[in-house]
Protein backbone atom coordinates (compact mmCIF):
# COMPACT_ATOMS: atom_id res chain seq x y z
CA UNK A 1 0.00 0.00 0.00
CA UNK A 2 2.03 2.74 -1.47
CA UNK A 3 -0.71 5.42 -0.48
CA UNK A 4 0.18 4.40 3.53
CA UNK A 5 3.65 4.64 2.76
CA UNK A 6 3.40 8.84 1.15
CA UNK A 7 0.72 9.60 3.63
CA UNK A 8 3.57 8.76 6.84
CA UNK A 9 5.75 11.07 5.28
CA UNK A 10 5.08 13.62 7.78
CA UNK A 11 5.40 10.92 10.87
CA UNK A 12 8.98 10.46 8.78
CA UNK A 13 10.19 13.93 9.16
CA UNK A 14 8.82 14.42 12.21
CA UNK A 15 11.28 11.08 13.43
CA UNK A 16 14.59 12.25 11.17
CA UNK A 17 14.16 16.07 13.51
CA UNK A 18 13.21 14.40 16.81
CA UNK A 19 12.47 10.59 17.41
CA UNK A 20 11.55 11.39 21.32
CA UNK A 21 9.11 14.08 19.87
CA UNK A 22 7.39 11.61 17.01
CA UNK A 23 6.87 8.88 20.11
CA UNK A 24 5.12 11.80 21.73
CA UNK A 25 2.86 12.08 18.91
CA UNK A 26 2.09 8.78 18.45
CA UNK A 27 1.21 8.72 21.78
CA UNK A 28 -1.00 12.16 22.40
CA UNK A 29 -2.70 10.33 19.16
CA UNK A 30 -3.44 7.14 20.62
CA UNK A 31 -4.34 8.23 23.73
CA UNK A 32 -6.81 11.32 22.54
CA UNK A 33 -8.17 10.35 18.92
CA UNK A 34 -7.60 5.69 18.89
CA UNK A 35 -7.87 4.73 22.14
CA UNK A 36 -10.21 7.19 23.82
CA UNK A 37 -11.60 10.24 21.93
CA UNK A 38 -11.18 13.75 22.82
CA UNK A 39 -13.32 15.70 20.76
CA UNK A 40 -11.95 18.68 19.32
CA UNK A 41 -7.65 17.61 19.94
CA UNK A 42 -6.60 17.28 16.39
CA UNK A 43 -8.17 20.51 15.71
CA UNK A 44 -6.15 22.28 18.70
CA UNK A 45 -3.22 20.16 17.63
CA UNK A 46 -3.21 21.37 14.28
CA UNK A 47 -3.01 24.95 15.16
CA UNK A 48 -0.42 26.65 13.61
CA UNK A 49 1.61 22.95 13.06
CA UNK A 50 0.25 21.22 10.75
CA UNK A 51 -2.36 20.91 7.91
CA UNK A 52 -5.75 19.29 9.40
CA UNK A 53 -6.55 17.47 6.79
CA UNK A 54 -3.32 15.49 6.50
CA UNK A 55 -3.35 15.29 10.11
CA UNK A 56 -6.95 14.11 10.04
CA UNK A 57 -5.69 11.55 7.50
CA UNK A 58 -2.45 10.33 9.32
CA UNK A 59 -4.71 9.69 12.59
CA UNK A 60 -7.08 7.77 10.52
CA UNK A 61 -4.61 5.71 8.54
CA UNK A 62 -3.11 4.46 11.98
CA UNK A 63 -6.50 3.90 13.39
CA UNK A 64 -7.21 2.01 10.48
CA UNK A 65 -3.81 -0.22 11.07
CA UNK A 66 -4.76 -0.45 14.51
CA UNK A 67 -7.73 -2.15 13.72
CA UNK A 68 -6.30 -4.11 11.18
CA UNK A 69 -3.76 -5.28 13.61
CA UNK A 70 -6.29 -6.28 16.44
CA UNK A 71 -8.97 -7.64 14.45
CA UNK A 72 -6.27 -10.17 12.96
CA UNK A 73 -5.08 -10.73 16.83
CA UNK A 74 -1.18 -9.66 15.51
CA UNK A 75 1.61 -10.59 17.49
CA UNK A 76 4.18 -7.71 18.39
CA UNK A 77 6.95 -8.70 15.92
CA UNK A 78 4.52 -9.34 13.32
CA UNK A 79 2.81 -5.87 13.92
CA UNK A 80 6.44 -4.16 13.99
CA UNK A 81 7.11 -5.67 10.78
CA UNK A 82 4.15 -4.56 9.15
CA UNK A 83 4.62 -0.76 10.55
CA UNK A 84 8.45 -0.66 8.58
CA UNK A 85 6.51 -1.42 5.23
CA UNK A 86 3.99 0.55 6.04
CA UNK A 87 5.56 3.52 7.45
CA UNK A 88 8.89 3.52 6.50
CA UNK A 89 9.79 4.41 10.40
CA UNK A 90 12.84 3.52 12.42
CA UNK A 91 12.37 -0.32 13.67
CA UNK A 92 12.82 1.76 17.25
CA UNK A 93 9.54 3.92 16.51
CA UNK A 94 7.80 0.79 15.14
CA UNK A 95 8.43 -1.19 18.30
CA UNK A 96 6.87 2.13 20.59
CA UNK A 97 4.26 1.93 18.41
CA UNK A 98 3.56 -1.62 18.60
CA UNK A 99 3.86 -2.20 22.07
CA UNK A 100 1.32 1.21 22.20
CA UNK A 101 -1.09 -0.80 20.12
CA UNK A 102 -0.03 -4.01 22.59
CA UNK A 103 -0.17 -2.41 25.82
CA UNK A 104 -4.19 -1.43 25.43
CA UNK A 105 -5.01 -4.38 22.92
CA UNK A 106 -7.45 -5.83 25.30
CA UNK A 107 -9.69 -2.04 25.11
CA UNK A 108 -8.94 -2.16 21.38
CA UNK A 109 -10.18 -5.67 20.97
CA UNK A 110 -13.40 -4.51 22.92
CA UNK A 111 -13.79 -1.20 21.22
CA UNK A 112 -13.55 -3.37 17.59
CA UNK A 113 -15.87 -6.20 19.01
CA UNK A 114 -18.49 -3.40 19.82
CA UNK A 115 -18.31 -1.62 16.64
CA UNK A 116 -18.58 -5.20 14.56
CA UNK A 117 -21.94 -5.33 17.04
CA UNK A 118 -22.93 -2.12 16.04
CA UNK A 119 -22.99 -3.08 12.36
CA UNK A 120 -24.45 -6.08 12.99
CA UNK A 121 -27.46 -4.28 14.57
CA UNK A 122 -27.41 -1.51 11.89
CA UNK A 123 -27.84 -4.37 8.91
CA UNK A 124 -30.71 -6.63 10.35
CA UNK A 125 -32.55 -3.42 11.30
CA UNK A 126 -32.21 -2.04 7.87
Amino acid sequence: MLDFYRAFSLLRELENKNADALKGWLSAIYQKYIIRYEPGYLNRMAIGKYDMDQLTDIADRMNYLTEYYVSRSYNLPGMMRDLQDETGLSPDCCEYWAEIIDQNYHTLKMNFILEELKEIRRINES
